[in-house]
């Protein structure tokens, strides 16, 4: 490797001359010029470029042999929890906490400080939504009625609950669940 230069940067570069050579030898050869040293000059370019070829595509081929084994075999070993943990954090812990407190199917509300239509919020706003299901916090009708509301990387979450819902999971500062209080039944 030459100093701190990517290997994939020397395996195009070496794909790309070796591609040039082989295709100007190619329009050279097509002129029918003289035989000789020209024929010779041809015949060993072209055998370079061949050569340089199949060296890049078997280093490429070795490098990602190397990768597989280096990296990915490590990750068969890992359990799926830690895998999701590990790249999701936040928006996993805080759903499979939210869900062990709130269970089945309810219709949710979501009130928090991301932009969730870019950027880093809309990939922890679609996390969430995955991993809270069968939570619904996606946009849903305005006659459809709302049993839950979550507080996500919101500042002072507790203070957002709104009137009717009493929160039932808090995580931090910057979670809560609260769920709407029931009405009584009168028979």
């Amino acid at each position: 490797m030459l100093g701190n230069t990517h290997p994939y940067i020397l395996l195009y570069a070496s794909i790309a001359v070796s591609a040039v050579i082989l295709v100007c030898v190619y329009l050279l050869s097509k002129n029918n010029v003289k035989a000789g040293l020209y024929s010779f000059f041809a015949r060993n370019i072209f055998t370079v470029g061949l050569i340089m070829l199949v060296l890049s595509v078997l280093f490429q081929t070795v490098y990602q042999i190397n990768h597989y084994f280096k990296d990915d075999l490590k990750l068969l070993r890992v359990p799926l929890t830690t895998k999701k943990t590990g790249i999701f954090k936040t928006p996993y812990e805080f759903a499979v906490n939210a869900k062990k407190t709130v269970t089945g199917s309810r219709s949710a509300e979501l009130i928090t400080d991301m932009n969730i239509n870019r950027g880093g919020g809309a990939t922890a706003y679609h996390s969430l939504a995955y991993f809270l299901y069968p939570i619904d916090i996606k946009v849903r009708p305005a006659y459809e009625p709302v049993d839950t509301c979550i507080m996500f990387y919101k500042k002072n979450a507790v203070k957002y609950v709104p009137e009717g819902f009493y929160p039932v999971y808090r995580s931090g500062d910057m979670g809560v669940v609260a769920i709407r209080k029931e009405k009584p039944c009168r028979f």
